[in-house]
């Protein structure tokens, strides 16, 4: 043994695989993606119209993979922050007809709806 050079770490290579082969096929990892897109495609949120500092916005279904200004499904109400309370007018029907399909409603838009009574989540 003396005279046999053995490459530095495979002594310790094939001992890890000895240990590797008593444990059993070995488990694929498990993958967490942080990042994952909402079941559905299909958003309710606003969409801004108007002038210059004097916004006016449309309450939308909308896929959520488009900009907020591009092509939507359907215009199901909107709101006006320059009235003193902020007036909002949003057709129910419709928008339960579309949480009913799977959609979810933005952040400012579920607010909304809590105002009215509708459960989002």
């Amino acid at each position: 043994m003396a005279g046999v050079r053995v490459p530095y770490g495979a002594a310790r290579s094939v001992a890890a695989c000895a240990e590797d082969a008593e444990k059993g096929p070995k488990k694929p990892p498990v993958f967490i993606n942080k990042f994952k897109k909402p079941d559905s495609p299909v958003r309710i949120r606003l969409s801004r119209r108007g002038k210059h500092k004097a916004p006016f916005y449309r309450i939308v279904v909308q896929d959520s993979r488009r900009i907020p200004q591009g092509r939507f499904l359907e215009n199901v109400g909107f709101y006006d922050p320059l009235k003193t309370t902020g007036k909002v007018s949003l057709n129910i029907d419709r928008i339960k007809h579309w949480i009913g399909e799977g959609a979810k409603p933005s952040q400012t838009v579920a607010r909304f709806l809590e105002l009215v009574g509708i459960e989002t989540a």
